[in-house]
């Protein structure tokens, strides 16, 4: 891989995670299995990841 590619995917691999701070707190931290209903909202931390990093 090139010099760049492997430094894009660092920089993926540092953000990939960056829409969970916009997920509830009671479901991040919840000990235990998600029910479907807390599955499917922390399903949406990659959409609310590409808002905020796609400018």
């Amino acid at each position: 891989m090139s010099e760049k590619e492997c430094r894009n995917i660092y920089l993926v691999a540092m953000l990939h995670d960056v829409g969970k701070i916009g997920v509830q707190g009671n479901i991040i931290n919840k000990p235990g299995r998600l029910t479907d209903e807390e599955y499917d909202v922390i399903k949406t931390h990659t959409t609310i990841g590409y808002q905020i990093l796609k400018k």
